[in-house]
């Protein structure tokens, strides 16, 4: 057990060295799990990097393998990913196949999504999304290239060297958007973001946000909506997809990519209008996240609580 100034020096070597002698013979690791009390809920970019820092301070690694908490991984996830990020020294980082923990037989994404550009939409679309996990075998996939589109945050395997280039999360997200931000500065350093077929994780989507979904009604019309409270990331969403380009291609792009996108946008305002609760709410949330992605007006939502995290 560490605190976040402990660990970001690399905690205590003497310590975790007695500690492996005491590890039952049952147990498949040699390792003692570490836990580091940050004291403060940064959300993931934040308690990403404290350990990330730990990690980088103990430099006794080739590889940072960053997986949500609410995963269940098959025995040959991580061993399936270190043989693809060492065909190519040009790989910077390499993802998971996701399957959704609660339907095991239906993908939620083949590693990552669709290639990014500014001419590409706002909800950038994962691969194989809902498809049948009997489709991906008859691929017969063991690796491919992204080719510009993003890893999946549940699961992502970088180089020590990547990270060590393009810098840690970008703290001032907070929370969504995240690993597509550090997806784009391994891009734009010139490396490769690849899938691994053959590394299997089972993720509770969800966990982080809540679902709360439910079957709304209009007229003749139906869709599938979710709560207020899941909603309100939806704001960090927006947000920060918007400041990422801004970052990255300056503030004609992000404004052009608003014009761009102004369709979906409507779209989404038509759906609160027609569907949602909350709806002078919801349409507040969602100008807002436009406003303080462009103007980068980040940080932690004030809708969130400091809890001890």
């Amino acid at each position: 057990f560490y605190t976040r100034e402990e660990a970001e020096k690399g905690g205590d070597p003497k310590l975790e060295e007695n500690l492996k002698e005491n590890i039952s013979d049952s147990i498949t690791t040699k390792y003692p799990l570490v836990f580091i009390q940050t004291g403060y809920n940064g959300g993931f970019t934040f308690g990403n990097n404290v350990g990330i820092k730990y990690a980088l301070a103990k430099d006794d690694f080739e590889y940072l393998w960053i997986l949500n908490n609410d995963t269940v991984i098959d025995k040959a996830a991580l061993t399936e990913m270190v043989k693809v990020i060492r065909q190519n020294k040009k790989i910077g980082g390499v993802g998971s196949v996701l399957i959704f923990y609660h339907n095991p037989q239906r993908i939620q994404a083949l590693c990552g999504t669709t290639p990014f550009s500014l001419k590409a939409s706002l909800r950038l679309k994962q691969l194989m999304r809902n498809k049948d996990l009997k489709d991906l075998e008859n691929l017969s996939c063991k690796s491919f290239d992204l080719n510009g589109g993003f890893l999946q945050g549940a699961s992502m395997l970088f180089k020590k060297e990547t990270i060590k280039k393009i810098g840690l999360f970008d703290e001032k997200i907070f929370m969504m958007f995240d690993e597509s931000e550090l997806c784009m500065r391994i891009l734009k350093n010139k490396m490769l973001l690849y899938c691994s077929c053959n590394s299997k994780i089972y993720h509770k989507e969800g966990s982080s946000i809540g679902t709360n979904r439910a079957i709304k009604s209009f007229l003749f019309l139906k869709r599938e909506r979710i709560s207020y409270n899941a909603f309100l990331f939806n704001y960090l969403y927006l947000r920060n997809i918007f400041y990422a380009v801004r970052k990255h291609y300056g503030l004609k792009s992000a404004i052009a990519y608003l014009i761009l996108n102004l369709p979906t946008i409507f779209g989404i305002i038509t759906a609160i209008i027609l569907f949602d609760d909350n709806k002078l709410k919801r349409l507040k949330l969602v100008l807002k996240a436009l406003y303080d992605g462009l103007h980068e007006k980040l940080g932690k939502p004030g809708w969130l609580k400091d809890e001890r995290n």
